[in-house]
């Protein structure tokens, strides 16, 4: 067997052992680490104005008191974006806790500033068989 045929080998098999572990159905993540990159997620889509990426983090059966249902939130942050609100969002979230009770968390505090000024997000969670989804969303400094 020659290098390169040993090292193509090798990259088969390293690829399956990783395709296999991702698609065992065992994941060893702990909730909130999958809420962690559920935050990140929506955090990026955010920052870049991405309102489809934005929403793909929302749950179906999404809620506030607002914006009233999914398409209600899709709606507020999409004017948002057109109006150049979110132009240069910064967003913290350094300081945020995630509490976990059963298939229900909620991520607090979750600070946004821009030209719009500053308000703190409690963003709560749902596990649902797509994994955690944003539910809720408070906020306060509006």
């Amino acid at each position: 067997m020659t290098k390169r045929t040993a090292l193509y080998v090798t990259l088969v098999l390293a690829v399956v052992l990783i395709a296999g572990c991702a698609t065992s159905g065992k994941s060893a993540a702990t909730p909130e680490q999958l809420i962690k990159a559920k935050i990140d997620a929506w955090k990026t889509a955010l920052i870049a104005k991405d309102i489809k990426g934005v929403m793909a983090n929302f749950s179906e059966k999404f809620a506030n008191d607002q914006w009233g249902d999914k398409a209600g939130a899709q709606r507020f942050i999409g004017d948002a974006i057109d109006a150049g609100y979110l132009d240069g969002v910064e967003i913290a979230d350094k300081d945020a806790k995630i509490k976990v009770d059963g298939a229900k968390a909620t991520v607090y505090p979750i600070d946004l500033s821009g030209s719009f000024g500053s308000i703190t997000l409690e963003l709560a969670l749902a596990n649902e068989k797509t994994g955690w989804m944003v539910v809720g969303v408070e906020a306060s400094g509006l």
